[in-house]
């Protein structure tokens, strides 16, 4: 859900905005040297060599600007990640202006799991045409932001290279820029291989796409042992015996009223949300969170999504009816299925009509839908019939086609 507004939200904290001014000044006064970047010829001398032993002939590489390793675990992450566990190398390019681990420590190549890694060389990816000189090369672009990364691929004659633009959310959803709708149509009619995560992005990209790319819906997914591996532990142990529970980005498509109307309604429950709060619903979350069984958490990372997700007895997804919701294929979801969670949410069109999900479209159906699911999380077995079924979301088969595809062009 709105990933780029995420990253633009995070770069106005004060700790993110002094470093980087701290790396701009560095950079300016010494180059890469006073950042501790090696010298040019031994970053390309490095991630070749770590780059040979590679069973697979194709690199996936993710540019810049890029969403943070260390921040949001979302699409694009998760896609580098399971690329990577299919035996494709992945270079996913980082910023050291992110003050947080594992990009701010990124020099060159750094070899974050097998084939997985990330990569700055202080120059934009300028090094990336010496150091990928022979390999096929699959650009996975998902912001037009990335354009001018990506144009110096497409003209590095020692690379071949192919482009997948991933359409992962409408246009609306970026603080614009002069060039952005340019970059975009530049982006579109410059793929190979266009991805949507969204019928309605997929509808709307066909008249830009050029005759030769093909158009693939490719919801969003889940790495479903990621949450059967949880330890099951409740960091933060309810004192009530129903907990509700939602984790995300909690922005102007939350809906509050449905949320105060639960709440009110069934005060034995509590209701836990869990992320980041964004400035223009400040209000909404004070109001909210004046209520005695309402709770609202700091963002957390990934890892301990799992833990936090078994805390809960019932999953929701309370989003209002926008332009935004309604191109959004929300990973939530699938996650919530792989943690065997009985989940009431709004209607939205990329999810409606999914099983063991319980859609409401206004207050009192959330309330009333709330109290059904609530029942059926009591049932094991049922737990365990979700958590089965998630396994049609893996993003193993979601990449499927995506796979085909690069088999077909050889």
């Amino acid at each position: 859900m709105n990933y780029r507004k995420n990253i633009e939200l995070l770069f106005t904290d004060p700790k993110i905005v002094v470093r980087k001014a701290e790396h701009k000044l560095l950079r300016k006064i010494g180059g890469g040297r006073l950042l501790g970047f090696p010298p040019s010829a031994a970053i390309i001398a490095e991630a070749r060599k770590m780059l040979q032993d590679a069973q697979k002939d194709t690199v996936f590489l993710f540019p810049l600007p890029s969403c943070p390793w260390g921040y949001m675990f979302q699409r694009p992450q998760q896609i580098a990640k399971v690329l990577s566990r299919m035996g494709y190398p992945v270079i996913y390019m980082t910023d050291t202006s992110f003050p947080y681990e594992p990009d701010w420590s990124v020099r060159g190549l750094h070899e974050l799991d097998a084939n997985l890694y990330l990569y700055n060389d202080n120059q934009n990816g300028a090094l990336l045409s010496t150091i990928l000189s022979g390999y096929q090369v699959c650009v996975w672009q998902y912001w037009p932001h990335q354009t001018q990364v990506v144009e110096h691929i497409r003209h590095a004659h020692t690379i071949r290279s192919r482009f997948i633009y991933d359409y992962i959310d409408h246009l609306t959803t970026f603080d614009s820029y002069p060039q952005m709708e340019q970059d975009y149509e530049t982006s579109i009619k410059g793929a190979d291989l266009i991805v949507c995560t969204a019928k309605r992005l997929f509808d709307e990209v066909q008249s830009l796409a050029t005759y030769d790319a093909q158009v693939l819906l490719v919801p969003n997914g889940v790495h479903v042992n990621d949450f059967k591996m949880s330890t099951h532990v409740d960091p933060n142990p309810s004192k009530q015996p129903i907990r509700v529970g939602y984790y995300g980005a909690i922005a102007e498509w939350f809906d509050f009223d449905a949320m105060d109307y639960a709440a009110e309604m069934n005060p034995t429950y509590e209701f836990v949300f869990v992320g980041e709060v964004y400035p223009e619903v400040q209000q909404q979350v004070h109001q909210l969170s004046k209520r005695a069984n309402v709770t609202f958490l700091p963002r957390v990372g990934y890892e301990q999504i799992p833990d936090l997700l078994n805390s809960f007895h019932v999953a929701v997804l309370p989003f209002l009816k926008n332009d935004i919701t309604d191109h959004t294929s929300p990973v939530k979801v699938f996650e919530y299925a792989a943690g065997g969670k009985v989940t009431v949410a709004s209607p939205l069109p990329e999810i409606d009509g999914l099983p063991y999900i319980r859609f409401a479209d206004n207050a009192k159906e959330f309330s009333k839908q709330l109290a059904l699911a609530v029942g059926e999380s009591l049932d094991r077995s049922y737990a365990k019939k979700i958590r089965s079924h998630s396994e049609h979301y893996s993003w193993e088969g979601r990449l499927e086609p995506v796979i085909s595809w690069l088999y077909s062009k050889g």
